[in-house]
């Protein structure tokens, strides 16, 4: 394994330090991924295929130098080659016991977590990002090199793992963003009014209908609660019918169907017609210099605001929810929230306090990762389950971060030719069967749109 005898240094981005800022042992800007494999790891080609992955993606290798407080272009990442993950590797009868509650102090620990359980001839992983580190593109693609690396060292015992290629000037370029001056004039009239409507907006929190409060506090940790829904190949094949039918996109339905779930679980709680949904939108901005950069955040978000009486089931609702992401795509809308954060960024203290508890920035998030897993280059059976070596990966679920105010966290991805939506919820203010109520609110209205009848 190729060794690098001095640290390396890259000044962290304003959305890294935006992630950073916004961490709290309360609410950790924790990503939990859990992956289901048939088989058995061998140990130690798998600790070998994650320090080749580690030096392949080296954020995941790497601490932060600085405190959130501080202005970003001070706050830096320094990568070693001792720096490595956190590994609880025991037997399925073992529970998940979290380090320090959840929290991971990039200061003190690389901002990566795994629990491996095994039992029956199968693996159970879990795997804790920082979202300091990467996005969720980025870290698939941490554990497509992982797996890949495994799969050579198990088929190819006798063959050298090269080390990938990695320059370290050239991952500079994951703060660059090449505009011409048509999307820049198009960021300054549309994003300005993006963010005027951000900052004036007062989204609602998805009300607890027993009504308890929030939790806040030092003590507490959000435990990864999940539910999840899945939808076959046939279903997924109908929806992508209906979407060309309806002149928009799978991703279009699925928020149009969303903020009508969520708007009958908020009107059951209240009956102020003009409270505001806030669906927070994690958007990939990576151009074609970006490809080829090793694991790093390159994503910014899109705010979608609707008043309760401006959502229903009408083909108008669901095209405005179209133009609004084709808008935002088309001319990197998203980036204007990446400019505003580098201005909070230049001076201390401000993304600390302007991302302090108490302030609800979005109703909830929805992420949509799309296929995943799909050009690994690794073999496949028949359905699509990717195989590395002697193991099979059955199934995975994606959970994104938390807040205080935003407890509920959806996210979408098709794997082995099925459609699932995860929902990461907030186990001190939801039960798991009122979170499978909501997601049946989504499903519902999903089945209602894919039949044109919503």
């Amino acid at each position: 394994m190729e060794k690098r005898a001095a640290p390396l240094h890259w000044v962290m981005t304003p959305f890294e330090h935006y992630m950073y800022a916004d961490d709290i042992p309360s609410y950790p800007m924790a990503c939990f991924y859990d992956f289901y494999f048939d088989g058995l790891f061998d140990r130690l080609l798998f600790l070998d295929a994650l320090r080749h992955a580690i030096h392949a993606h080296p954020l995941y290798g790497a601490l932060v130098k600085g405190n959130p407080e501080d202005k970003t272009k001070d706050i830096y990442w320094e990568f070693q080659d001792d720096h490595l993950p956190s590994i609880s590797w025991e037997s399925s009868e073992v529970p998940i016991s979290y380090l320090k509650q959840g929290f991971l102090d990039l200061r003190t620990e690389v901002g990566l977590r795994l629990w491996l359980r095994e039992g029956n001839g199968s693996t159970f992983v879990l795997m804790q990002h920082h979202h300091s580190v990467a996005d969720g593109r980025g870290a698939l693609q941490f554990v497509q090199t992982l797996l890949t690396s495994y799969h050579h060292l198990k088929t190819r015992p006798n063959v050298p793992l090269l080390p990938i290629a990695f320059d370290a000037r050239l991952f500079d370029d994951r703060n660059t963003f090449r505009l011409n001056w048509r999307f820049r004039l198009a960021q300054f009239r549309l994003g300005f009014a993006g963010t005027m409507r951000f900052i004036t907006g007062k989204p609602v929190p998805i009300p607890n209908p027993r009504g308890h409060n929030f939790v806040t506090g030092d003590d507490h940790f959000p435990v990864p609660n999940s539910v999840a829904c899945r939808f076959d190949p046939a279903y997924l094949t109908h929806l992508s019918t209906t979407a060309k039918t309806c002149d928009c996109k799978i991703n279009d339905l699925l928020l149009a169907s969303l903020f009508n779930g969520l708007k009958d679980w908020v009107a059951s709680a209240s009956n102020n017609a003009k409270q505001t949904l806030r669906i927070a939108v994690p958007i990939d901005i990576r151009q074609d210099h970006h490809r080829s950069l090793a694991a790093a955040n390159i994503v910014s978000m899109a705010f979608l605001d609707r008043k309760l009486n401006e959502i229903n089931g009408t083909p108008a609702f669901l095209k405005g929810l179209r133009q609004e992401m084709d808008q935002n795509k088309e001319w990197m809308l998203s980036l204007t929230m990446l400019n505003a954060i580098r201005l909070l960024g230049r001076f201390k203290h401000t993304l600390k306090i302007y991302f302090k508890p108490g302030k609800c920035q979005s109703s909830t998030v929805f992420s949509n990762m799309g296929v995943v897993f799909k050009n690994t280059g690794l073999p496949m059976d028949q359905q699509g389950h990717v195989i590395s070596g002697n193991i099979k990966l059955i199934d995975l679920t994606m959970m994104g971060p938390i807040r205080e105010l935003t407890p509920l966290n959806f996210m979408a991805y098709s794997y082995a030719g099925q459609l699932k939506v995860s929902l990461y919820f907030d186990g001190r203010l939801f039960t798991r069967q009122e979170a499978d109520q909501m997601l049946t609110l989504f499903t519902g209205y999903l089945d209602l749109s894919s039949r044109c009848a919503f």
